[in-house]
């Protein structure tokens, strides 16, 4: 320990390297997942880290792959025998509990650009075959060509190979392929969702079937971006989870980004840039800013049947959540926006949009009215849909001739109205605070309620919500007090802290946590300093954060509180 004696208070961790083993017998927690990719060569692999309880130990599992993962989804039991709610995660969930925690399977979408599928990759060896022959003079060399060793074959621009692989994640990985399902050559398979479509069989009773719904495109051109066709495949599978194709239906609103349930039917959210439609809008001033659409479908015998359309998005939806009725939906360029569907009328209404427009890469909805989400200048931030209108929106539904001015296009049909002007009901920023690195995902922990946000460089920053506002003056005087007391942190951003945590939008409700963490790595006599301010008596607070205490007992109440929100965090 540095510096003080036997009245000294507790110093916090020292900050030093170690070295472990590679096996952990003392941790407990989830699985997480990831991709590796070796340097040099074509190689892709797909790791699983697992920890089950403190009596297994630590170890990673390696699946190999074809092609770059681009979406994962779990697979639940292929018996629907759960309630529709219209939350697809709810359900999962509710499956996953059902069906028993034996299995944990995935179905991952791989996609590459500039590369062959394996029928194609065979045909292209077998016209070499001759060729090779003749150079080395034995058939045997000219066949034995190991892809691990000398790199997949490269396409030229515009051929795309995907496939569609189940593995098991939580059993042997030698035997965690379950099912492959390779796509034909230059169909790049984007997005995908497990959809449970509800029906009614001639008994009228209703029934579910349980597909994994998968939006490809053919014969992408990814610059100058087109698209000339694209489609949605539907996919069940039985018991042991191998796949097999339902049908095939032809989508022409663009390329699909984006897919998720929604009360029994499949909610798809496209862009129309890149397709002949997109380029017309595109050159008409006012409509090149809404070339996004959302479209329902339905299950059919021989094709999914379209329902309604919503086709005035800004840009396309990259994320969209389903919450009963609601639709909430985060658009590429436009931040997110709430719809209401109306099922009497058959039609999306919006019911009210962000401050500002975005450029949105994650989102998740934290309740029924919050939502959360990261953008690509390294911003989170946490809307919540006012009260007020709900209200109105309920009033305008039950009373039209009450209805007011501004409100009027909810009851006359025109769902275009106020979307990115200032003719629209605003969502109110609950949140904002600057990360400084891309965010990749958001999620919420249900166990603890911390927020966790994935960044671009692997960085995982949780969010802990704060319990009290005495917790929260507290936690600002020590944020404001870590500010002057660490003036070599001032140096390296040439700013303010709070300057850089308010870089693209001013910090809102959010106090940083790594500056407060820099408490434990201060000098004693810094500590002290810091503790004492934070702890000072102030007009109207308690004996709680001030009174007579000493620098030793400040000293030991931050450490108490810094300790709490950690195991908030991570207990």
């Amino acid at each position: 320990k540095a510096g003080g004696g036997e009245g000294a208070p507790p110093q916090g961790p020292p900050s030093v390297f170690f070295c472990a083993p590679f096996f952990f017998q003392n941790l407990d927690g989830e699985s997480i997942a990831f991709v590796a990719r070796d340097p040099g060569s074509d190689s892709i692999s797909f790791l699983i880290t697992r920890i089950q309880s403190l009596d297994e130990k630590f170890c990673e599992q390696r699946f190999d792959l074809s092609f770059t993962p681009r979406k994962m989804v779990p697979l639940p039991s292929h018996d629907p025998e759960i309630d529709l709610t219209g939350d697809v995660e709810q359900a999962e969930t509710a499956s996953s509990a059902e069906s028993g925690a034996k299995r944990t399977v995935l179905a991952i979408l791989e996609t590459d650009h500039q590369a062959y599928t394996k029928t194609t990759q065979t045909k292209i060896k077998e016209l070499l075959r001759p060729l090779g022959q003749a150079f080395s003079g034995s058939p045997s060399e000219a066949s034995q060509r190991d892809d691990r060793q000398c790199g997949a074959l490269r396409a030229g621009p515009g051929w795309w190979a995907s496939e569609i692989t189940v593995l098991d994640v939580g059993g042997d990985p030698a035997k965690a392929l379950l099912s492959k399902v390779c796509l034909p050559q230059n169909e790049a398979a984007f997005c995908c969702a497990v959809v449970d479509f509800a029906s009614k069989d001639l008994d009228f009773k209703e029934k579910k079937t349980r597909t994994l719904v998968v939006g490809t495109v053919t014969n992408m051109c990814p610059s100058p971006l087109k698209i000339p066709e694209a489609s949605l495949r539907v996919y069940t599978w039985d018991s042991d989870f191998r796949l097999s194709l339902l049908h095939t239906t032809p989508f022409d609103g663009g390329h699909p980004l984006s897919l998720t349930a929604f009360g029994g039917k499949l909610l798809v959210g496209s862009s129309l840039s890149g397709t002949s439609g997109g380029s017309e809008r595109e050159g008409d001033g006012e409509g090149s800013s809404k070339i996004g659409k959302l479209t329902l479908y339905c299950l059919g015998k021989q094709r999914l049947l379209r329902v309604c359309e919503y086709k005035n998005l800004r840009s396309g939806p990259v994320w969209m959540r389903a919450v009963g009725v609601r639709v909430f939906v985060g658009d590429r360029v436009g931040s997110f926006c709430v719809l209401n569907y109306g099922r009497v009328r058959n039609r999306f209404t919006l019911l009210c949009e962000d401050i500002v427009p975005r450029w949105l890469t994650c989102g998740e909805t934290v309740d029924s009215l919050t939502v959360m989400g990261g953008d690509s200048f390294g911003n989170f931030f946490m809307n919540r849909i006012p009260g007020d209108v709900i209200s109105s929106f309920n009033t305008a539904a039950a009373n039209v001739e009450e209805v007011n001015a501004s409100d009027r296009h909810w009851v006359e049909g025109r769902s275009d109205a106020g979307l990115n002007s200032g003719r629209c009901h605003k969502l109110d920023q609950e949140a904002a605070f600057h990360l400084g690195e891309v965010i990749m995902g958001v999620r919420e922990v249900p166990t603890s309620g911390c927020l966790v946000a994935l960044g671009l460089c692997g960085g995982l920053t949780g969010f802990v919500p704060l319990l009290s506002k005495e917790e929260r003056g507290e936690l600002q005087r020590l944020e404001a007090a870590m500010q002057v007391a660490s003036p070599n942190l001032l140096q390296l951003a040439g700013r303010s802290h709070a300057d850089y945590r308010s870089a693209t939008f001013p910090v809102q409700n959010a106090v940083d946590g790594a500056l407060c963490e820099r408490f434990f790595h201060l000098p004693t006599a810094a500590q002290r300093a810091v503790a004492v301010r934070v702890c000072a008596p102030r007009p109207g607070v308690g004996v709680l954060h001030g009174g007579d205490a000493g620098p030793e007992e400040c000293v030991s109440r931050v450490f108490k509180t810094l300790e709490s929100l950690r195991e908030r965090c991570f207990g």
